[in-house]
C-alpha cells in the first residue's frame, strides 16, 4: 500500500544499525585484543618477577640457613668454653677466651727449681686439662712452658721447653689423642 520506499528504507536503517553493531563490535574486539596482548606482556614480565624473587628467595634461604649454622656453633662454643671454665678454680687455672681459641693459664701447675718432672701431686691439674681437651676434640693444642728469671737466657730457654715436652708427653701417654694436634 504505500510503495517498496519505505520498507527499503526501513530496511537499510537495519543493515546500518547492523553495520554500526559490527564496527563497535570489530572496535570493542580489538582494544579486548590490545588488553589482552598487555595482560599477557604483564603476565610474563611477573612470572620473570617472580622468577627472580624465587632465586633470591632461596638465596635468602641459603643465607639464613648459614646464619643459623653459625649461631648455633657460636653457641656450642659458648657452652664449651663455660664448661672448661667450671673445670677449674679460681686458684688453679684463668681459662682466656681469643676468638673461638681458649688459654689455659694453669696458676697451681709448678716444677721443681730447675727440673722439667711433673710432680704427681699436680695430676689432678692435667687431668682438668684433659676433661678440657675432651670438650674441644678437634682443637689445635700449643704448651708454652715458663721458668723463672734465675738463670742463663739460653737454660731458661731449655728449660721452659723441657717443660713444655713434659706436659705434652704426660698428655699423649694418658689420652687418646694424635701427637701432631700438640705443639
Amino acid at each position: 500500500d504505500n510503495g517498496v520506499q519505505k520498507p527499503t528504507d526501513d530496511i537499510i536503517k537495519v543493515i546500518q544499525n547492523y553495520q554500526k553493531n559490527i564496527s563497535d563490535l570489530n572496535s570493542s574486539l580489538y582494544d579486548a585484543n590490545q588488553q589482552i596482548a598487555l595482560l599477557e606482556q604483564r603476565t610474563s614480565e611477573l612470572q620473570n618477577q617472580n622468577g627472580e624473587l624465587r632465586q633470591k628467595l632461596g638465596g635468602i634461604e641459603t643465607e639464613k640457613s648459614a646464619l643459623e649454622k653459625r649461631l648455633e656453633t657460636q653457641a656450642k662454643i659458648r657452652e664449651q668454653y663455660a664448661a672448661a671454665t667450671n673445670l677449674f678454680g679460681a686458684n688453679e687455672a684463668i681459662v682466656l677466651r681469643d676468638g673461638n681459641d681458649l688459654i689455659f693459664r694453669l696458676i697451681g701447675l709448678s716444677f721443681p727449681v730447675g727440673k722439667s718432672t711433673i710432680d704427681p701431686k699436680f695430676f689432678d691439674y692435667l687431668s682438668k686439662i684433659q676433661h678440657a681437651i675432651k670438650l674441644f676434640p678437634n682443637a689445635k693444642i700449643t704448651i708454652t712452658g715458663h721458668t723463672d728469671s734465675y738463670g742463663s737466657d739460653a737454660s731458661n730457654l731449655t728449660l721452659s721447653k723441657d717443660r713444655a715436652e713434659a706436659v705434652k708427653n704426660y698428655l699423649l701417654g694418658n689420652m687418646n689423642i694424635d701427637a701432631t694436634t700438640i705443639e
